[in-house]
């Protein structure tokens, strides 16, 4: 209830999540509230009962973080009491709407199962091999995900990705709409794999067509990370520029170049 108020003085429909013990760093300064009550309903956490005589033996290592969400957001789904929670929280085991409606279900077969990862092409990216549904967009089967909006209008940007921002796109894309599953555990890709993407090719005018705050945090949740990838070392001799390697004192190349040419194919077509 604390957070749902924080988030709502914030301007943001509902708390996704709450962390307490500085979880996120520890603040400094004057602590002005302790012991806060809210009941959910506040506009702002002033309105909430709470002890403002000062720190009265409170200190910064009791600091608390919350992660706010919209309810219109793609991959957010709402619960009957008005709050709404990421769609990777359902069937979760935890009690995240406060009323128990996020682990309605859970047990019918569509939901919290594992089954084999279809994408065959995907197994050279990927190191698992099962995936699960609901996903992180909210898609409750292959089906669903193959007709979605989200699909086609991410999968019709790959190509220009690839030669344009990121050359490792399938890295992100394999593990994006369908994650890794575990004894009926799902695992996500991590937000900052997201963010990554977004920030190398939004600026060349390809920004994803989704909020990547729909995925979870590093520091908060295990998550599938691709950190890195986009600067690896490739053979100079597996490539179109193989004779160059009669006239360099090196074997490895690597992407974004000097002037940046972000895989061999762009180099390519620079002209």
């Amino acid at each position: 209830n604390d957070a749902t108020t924080v988030c709502r003085q914030l301007g943001y429909d509902n708390a996704a999540e709450y962390w307490p013990n500085a979880y996120f760093g520890q603040g400094n300064g004057s602590i002005w509230l302790s012991n806060v009550a809210c009941d959910g309903n506040e506009d702002t956490i002033q309105d909430c009962g709470s002890d403002r005589s000062g720190q009265q033996g409170c200190s910064h290592s009791e600091d608390v973080g919350v992660v706010c969400i919209n309810c219109s957001l793609p991959g957010v789904v709402p619960c009957p009491n008005g709050r709404c929670v990421f769609q990777r929280n359902r069937c979760d085991g935890q009690n995240n709407c406060g009323d128990g409606s996020d682990e309605a279900g859970c047990g019918d077969s569509q939901m919290g199962s594992c089954e084999p990862y279809p994408w065959e092409f995907c197994r050279s990216y990927i190191s698992y091999n099962y995936t699960g549904f609901p996903n992180a967009f909210g898609h409750t089967s292959f089906t669903d995900f193959a007709l979605s909006t989200e699909h086609p209008a991410f999968t019709n940007m790959l190509a220009n990705i690839s030669i344009t921002c990121y050359p490792d796109v399938y890295r992100f894309y394999c593990p994006l709409f369908l994650p890794k599953c575990e004894n009926g555990s799902k695992v996500f890709l991590c937000r900052s794999a997201c963010e990554e993407v977004n920030s190398a090719c939004a600026p060349r005018g390809l920004p994803l067509p989704f909020s990547c705050d729909i995925f979870p945090d590093d520091e908060t949740e295990e998550c599938i990370s691709i950190a890195g990838d986009s600067d690896s070392c490739e053979p100079i001799q597996d490539s179109s520029l193989g004779f160059c390697s009669a006239y360099t004192g090196y074997n490895y190349t690597g992407f974004p170049n000097a002037f940046g040419h972000v895989s061999v194919t762009s180099l390519a077509l620079s002209g």
